[in-house]
């Protein structure tokens, strides 16, 4: 079951994320998978057999709130590796006007636990830092912001399965 329609306002897209999980629980659907844009949107469409998709905008941690509350424990986040890395760096929400992603802390997790000396004066953006980075390496680089993402997820909800995966 998919929705698209989203209105406009947080209080209303927020209202429309709870109908969906809700709908999802009518239903008897025990996963839920939570996507970040439309590119993870068409991303998770392409799983085989998908659970539930709501498609929930920058609202991370509102969404999440709601499937706890509403009793959902297994959940898949899909997002591209931006969005991705907010959540890794503890960001709630991934709009712009909650904060930018911290470059000199992401330089300094990825030399800590990759070894990586990735240059942020160079560029100023994560595809930038990206580009600097083989196949190999970047694989292993999305891989620390999926598990620094699941960790920020945990400390806000334990009791949740979270899934996390970065769309290409």
């Amino acid at each position: 079951m998919l929705f698209r329609s989203k209105p406009v306002s947080s209080a209303a897209y927020i209202d429309s994320i709870k109908t969906e999980i809700l709908f999802a629980k009518e239903n008897s659907y025990k996963t839920l998978i939570f996507t970040i844009g439309n590119s993870a949107f068409k991303y998770a469409q392409n799983l085989s057999h998908p659970p539930f998709i709501i498609e929930i905008g920058n609202f991370v941690y509102d969404s999440l709130k709601l499937a706890k509350d509403y009793g959902f424990k297994d959940i898949i986040l899909i997002s591209k590796i931006a969005k991705m890395t907010k959540i890794a760096q503890n960001f709630k929400n991934t709009h712009n006007r909650f904060g930018e992603i911290r470059f000199e802390e992401l330089k300094q997790i990825s030399k800590k636990r990759l070894g990586l000396n990735i240059d942020i004066k160079e560029t100023k953006t994560l595809r930038g830092i990206i580009e600097q980075l083989d196949k190999t390496v970047q694989a292993r680089f999305y891989d620390l912001i999926n598990k620094e993402a699941k960790k920020s997820i945990k400390k806000w909800f334990k009791e949740i399965d979270i899934k996390t995966i970065i769309a290409p």
